[in-house]
């Protein structure tokens, strides 16, 4: 299972995180970490940095995206910034600050806890080194997903398919499909009620076009929320 967001963001900084060493054998999370290594560093560079006036042009291209003039200025003693400049040193540090803020969000993606687990185990005849976990993810953005980690599944002349099942009553729906992965994150509908649907269910399917589940089931496991 790969390492959350705020795992990820402490090992950035230089603190001790448990599960570190998945990033040995994990090029995604070592990716996202080398992200925001760099955006810390990024940070840290620019601490006590001295702002000086830049070219011409620079102002220009600011000024006309701020409305700020230029122009209009008395002159001033060699070496001493302009009002105006002042002001667009503040604009400038203000959009560095801004750009870096943004970077930084498009690198980590939305913030999302950890709702729910499942362990994912060999099913029926399924060969018993295959295995899976499954992790319910809610996003500030009021969304959830569900995060499959699945390995060793036996091959098949179709493609896999994850379900959610009510072990009660056994009505089931589709979230998605594997593609050919082993990492996935698929979107859950809005309002799903997951301690009735319970049960992930991972399956082999035909290129027949019945939407039903085959019946041919690799993987189950039940959430714990």
């Amino acid at each position: 299972m790969h390492l959350t967001s705020e795992q990820l963001t402490l090992l950035a900084l230089g603190e001790p995180v448990d599960g570190a060493d998945h990033l040995d054998a994990c090029e995604r999370c070592r990716a996202e970490l080398d992200a925001l290594t760099t955006v810390v560093g990024i940070g840290r560079d620019t601490r006590g940095l001295t702002l000086t006036a830049p070219p011409p042009r620079v102002w220009e291209a600011i000024a006309a995206s701020t409305g700020v003039a230029t122009s209009a200025v008395a002159p001033v003693a060699p070496g001493r910034p302009r009002p105006d400049t002042r002001r667009l040193l503040i604009l400038a540090a203000a959009f560095v600050l801004v750009a870096l803020a943004g970077l930084a969000f498009l690198l980590r993606g939305t913030e999302s806890t950890v709702t729910g687990r499942a362990e994912l185990s060999a099913y029926g005849s399924t060969p018993p080194s295959a295995r899976g976990e499954a992790e319910v993810v809610a996003s500030s953005d009021g969304t959830s997903a569900l995060r499959l980690h699945v390995k060793d599944l036996p091959a098949a002349p179709g493609y896999f398919e994850v379900w959610l099942i009510d072990p009660v009553s056994m009505r089931m729906f589709s979230i998605g499909v594997l593609n050919g992965q082993s990492d996935v994150e698929l979107p859950l509908p809005a309002g799903v009620d997951l301690h009735t649907y319970s049960l992930v269910d991972v399956s082999a399917e035909t290129y027949d076009g019945n939407v039903a589940h085959s019946g041919n089931s690799l993987l189950r496991g039940t959430l714990s929320l």
